[in-house]
């Protein structure tokens, strides 16, 4: 079962009563030294911090966003 999530930045994930998994979402824009820090500091066992900050604290945020193509008519 997928569960709303508190941001744009999680996703929340339950499987069964007991095991509640919380997943970080790396935009697509994120560098890719700034994505794995995210992710490595992510999965450390110890890590309490929400995804927001992990994503901030790792310089992603400040990554520029890749701009969307327009179709043109068909």
């Amino acid at each position: 079962m997928i569960r709303s999530a508190p941001g744009d930045d999680t996703v929340l994930i339950t499987r069964g009563d007991g095991d509640h998994f919380s997943l970080l979402v790396v935009p697509p824009h994120a560098t890719p030294d700034a994505a794995l820090a995210a992710m490595a500091r992510a999965l450390r066992a110890d890590n309490v911090t929400h995804a927001a900050q992990i994503l901030i604290a790792t310089g992603t945020h400040q990554a520029q966003s890749i701009p969307r193509r327009t179709l043109g008519p068909a």
